[in-house]
């Protein structure tokens, strides 16, 4: 068992190793995955897919002999996940029950594009690890709530915790446009 503290060093050593780790089969990516918390075994697939290593159905056809969790993960595994810690927050994400995300969305502000890890345009709910406090405002203007988590505070954070923060985070957002009735979503 991995615990939060750990992940870290274990999820550096996985993806220093990525790409001469990819030379390796698609199974051996997969008892790595298997081996892992959920959010970090997320974070290991979607460092997979992004790198071209390998696709998503080859991902879907070799995981069929794992469990229902890893199922599930390379289910979810996304190629748009640009860092670990926007792997971190959509697992957080679907953790929270929050309505299913729009991944990897750039909003558009004066200032320059925001790249959001995950978002709702419906409630017009975003969370990223990095943006200006003018790229915040504009958005604000907009009816839009950017949830700014710094990169080494995702990292930190134990998944519950980043989930319960994200949910808490929302359902103040629904309340303050007047939306304040939980949205029907996905099961996490």
């Amino acid at each position: 068992v991995v615990h939060s503290g750990q992940a870290s060093s274990v999820w550096e050593s996985s993806c220093q190793g990525t790409v001469a780790y990819m030379s390796r089969s698609i199974q051996d990516l997969l008892a790595e995955a298997e081996t892992l918390p959920e959010e970090w075994a997320l974070a290991l697939l979607d460092r997979a897919l992004s790198s071209g290593a390998c696709t998503s159905r080859e991902l879907v056809a070799h995981a069929r002999v794992h469990d229902e969790r890893l199922q599930w993960l390379v289910v979810i595994a996304d190629a748009r996940a640009a860092t670990t810690a926007q792997s971190l927050i959509r697992r957080a994400w679907y953790r929270a029950n929050l309505p299913t995300p729009v991944i990897g969305r750039r909003l558009t502000t004066p200032t320059g594009p925001v790249r959001v890890a995950c978002a709702t345009d419906y409630h017009r709910f975003a969370v990223t690890t990095e943006a200006t406090a003018d790229q915040c405002t504009s958005l604000r203007r907009w009816g839009w709530r950017l949830l700014v988590l710094p990169e080494q505070k995702v990292l930190a954070a134990s998944a519950s915790a980043l989930a319960e923060h994200l949910r808490a985070e929302h359902l103040q957002h629904l309340a303050t446009v007047g939306l304040d009735q939980r949205p029907k979503s996905r099961t996490a």
